[in-house]
Order: C-alpha cells, then structure tokens, then sequence
C-alpha cells in the first residue's frame, strides 16, 4: 500500500531462457574432495562432484532446465567447479549462512537440503507438497512456496515455515487465492526476518505478499504493485524494503525494482 514510483526496469534480452536459472551465493572454507555418490532415490540418482582446488572460494549456484545444480566460482572467470544432477525439474535453491545447499524439487515434491562439500547425497529431506520457491532467513526458518493441500487437480496455495534442521513445519500461511489465482512462486526473506513472495493473478499480472513471523506468521498481507509482469518468477527485497521482481518471459529476463 501507500504512494506509488514507478519502477525502475533492467532487461536482459537474447539471454537464455531465465525460467529455472535460479542463482544462490555462498562462501564455505570447507574441503571439495572429487568423489560421486548416489543419493536418495528420485527420478534419477542424485550424483555430485566438486573441485578440490575450489577449497574456501565463494562459489555461485545455479539451476538449470536439465534437472541439475550447477556450481560456478563467484570471482574471476566464474569458472564451473562442480555439479550436483539428478533432479526431477530444481524449481528453485537458496543457501542458508552455513553453506547449506536447499532444492526445491517441484515434481518429486520434495525439499532437499545438501550440506557442503556437496560430495554426498542429501543431510535433509522434506516432503512439501510441491515446492516451486524457497528462502532462508538469517535466522535459519526456511519458507517453501507451495501447493500446500492437494485434492484431485486442485491445491491451496501457501508458504510452509520450517525451524532450522527440521522437515516438520512449524506454520502455515495461505494466500490469498482470488489475488494469487495463477499460483504463489518466490521466496525471499528481509534482514528482519519477514517474507515476500510474489505470484501471479488470472491476467495475468505479478503480485505479491509480505508474511511476518516466520515460525509464529498467521496471514500473508497482500502488496500493492503497478506493473506489466507476465511470468514473475523470483523476488528479492533489498534492506531499505524495495522489492525486486523477475519477469521470467522466455528469453527475456526484465527485474522491476518498487
């Protein structure tokens, strides 16, 4: 609500499609040995690999359209140093501050949570519907976007809370459906620890929700936004509160700020 600007838009045209290029950062110190290992069963066997010599180095992850985890250096060449592959469609991934690795595996419904060096097969497993975003806070609750009740084709659409190290939720919030009629997909946590997401309408048009209380949140209060999104996809909000939201069109990337 409030008093309106106009949002400030940067496009990136001709690039990939950015539909499923979720990134995350992260830094670890912690040793990458070059091994691969089977993990919990799936459409296909989750395998790993790391380069050793990407010991202690920020990296960059990044998802892609082929079921894999693709795992770059932040600094110079963005060199790929690592793989993780074996996904059933990796809708989304977020790292929490100890370098933990979170998958949103959408058809598998399943949240799979690697632990660095990323060399072995997922620490936590947590069944969640059908996970499209998820987010960390600083705190550690994890919020998972998602069809949270399932009957027949129908779902209700809503954020599942989780403690740190837990795969039992700890609240649950739906949205509002008549304003996310066409699904609730991003994550992102403030510094406060409060939640948006973003969706989209029957236009459809992007919308989005702020959620207060991570583990105690009760309502998801909607946002008022003037834009032309057709596709949004991920949302980030910046420490003064502006909201930054992708407009995931096929080969087109367009970041509205509000």
């Amino acid at each position: 609500g409030g008093s309106q600007t106009a949002p400030t838009t940067i496009t990136h045209a001709n690039a990939a499609s950015p539909y499923m290029q979720q990134r995350a950062f992260q830094n670890s110190r912690n040793r990458f040995p070059s091994i691969r290992v089977d993990g919990v069963p799936a459409y296909r066997p989750v395998r790993s690999f790391m380069d050793p010599r990407a010991v202690g180095k920020p990296l960059v992850f990044m998802s892609d359209n082929n079921g894999n985890v693709d795992i770059f250096l932040q600094k110079g060449k963005k060199k790929m140093v690592g793989l993780i592959t074996g996904f059933a469609f990796a809708d989304d991934i977020a790292t929490d501050s100890a370098g933990n690795l979170f998958v949103a595996d959408s058809p598998s419904g399943r949240l799979l949570v690697f632990a660095p060096p990323y060399t072995e097969g997922p620490r936590l497993t947590i069944s969640a519907g059908s996970p499209v975003g998820v987010a960390v806070s600083r705190q550690g609750t994890v919020a998972v976007t998602t069809c949270t009740i399932v009957s027949g084709n129908q779902c209700s659409q809503g954020v599942l809370f989780y403690p740190p190290n837990s795969s039992t939720p700890c609240a649950t919030v739906l949205v509002d459906p008549s304003t996310f009629s066409n699904g609730v997909f991003g994550a992102a946590f403030d510094h406060k620890g409060n939640l948006y997401v973003d969706g989209a309408n029957s236009t459809p048009v992007a919308v989005a929700a702020r959620i207060d209380g991570g583990c105690s949140a009760k309502k998801a209060k909607n946002l008022t936004i003037s834009n032309t999104i057709a596709f949004p996809q991920s949302i980030r909000v910046t420490k003064d509160g502006q909201i930054a939201i992708l407009d995931a069109t096929e080969y087109t990337a367009t970041i509205d700020v509000y």
